[in-house]
């Protein structure tokens, strides 16, 4: 377990696995789709150097920790930031520092330990398109070109498997 206690009171879990390079699903919503295509499910490609490039991981810095999803995050959502992001070859890591009672209650009480990365992200459309991944070769319709990060949400499910809290 990767976790330290601040002398604020704030927790600090360290090593929490945010999102990784690979093949992923996205909506066609989330792709910017319309019509019918709106509510299918496309394969996305998000290669190893977006994810290392230093610009994306500045982003990550002091990114605000929340409990959920929501549309709108605004200051009073905050729960938490993130330090010390890093892309270790598959992972984006980082460091998250929770500063809410609430928060650590749904971790530690209710087990809500799944990350989700939100982000507003570029795609182009790639047909036909195929890489390994994980020693698979996949195939992805899209391939994600931009991502800039706006918080950390800590779900119940995240989207990206094994995306978590280190505890």
């Amino acid at each position: 377990m990767g976790m330290q206690i601040r002398p604020d009171g704030n927790v600090v879990i360290t090593d929490c696995r945010l999102f990784r390079a690979g093949v992923l699903y996205a909506t066609g919503f989330e792709l910017g789709l319309q019509g019918a295509d709106e509510r299918k499910t496309f394969n996305t490609y998000c290669p190893p150097h977006l994810l290392s490039d230093e610009r994306f991981l500045k982003k990550l810095e002091r990114l605000p920790v929340i409990l959920g999803h929501l549309n709108c995050v605004e200051a009073r959502h905050y729960e938490g930031t993130t330090s010390a992001a890093r892309f270790d070859g598959e992972w984006v890591i980082a460091d998250l520092t929770i500063n809410t009672v609430a928060v650590l209650t749904e971790i530690f009480v209710h087990r809500v330990t799944d990350l989700s990365l939100a982000s507003q992200d570029s795609h182009e459309a790639w047909p036909g398109g195929s890489v390994f991944d994980r020693g698979l070769e996949r195939d992805f319709e899209y391939l994600v070109t931009a991502i800039k990060p706006t918080h950390i949400a800590i779900v119940p499910i995240g989207r990206v498997e094994g995306a978590r809290l280190n505890l």
